[in-house]
């Protein structure tokens, strides 16, 4: 995520990014909430907020430019995946 882009756009996935991981829990078993919480040890919390919002943009810009929709296999362990 660059400081180039829509600032804006970019303070609201940071705010989204900041509410996720606000409602963590540490003794979630879930992968994409044991990767939230590495993160957020490692680096500090409004790093791994950006870290977050940075990852979901890219998501984002993929499913739009392949005209796909997101769909995550919920407690599984899968990884999401990204179907027409």
């Amino acid at each position: 995520m660059s400081k180039r882009g829509d600032v804006y756009l970019r303070s609201l996935m940071i705010q989204g990014a900041h509410a996720v991981l606000q409602q963590l829990r540490p003794e979630s078993q879930q992968p994409d909430d044991r990767r939230l919480l590495r993160w957020m040890s490692r680096l500090g919390r409004k790093e791994a907020a950006i870290r977050l919002a940075n990852r979901n943009l890219r998501i984002v810009w993929v499913l739009l430019q392949n005209d796909q929709t997101y769909r995550r296999h919920a407690g599984d362990g899968q990884q999401a995946t990204m179907s027409h």
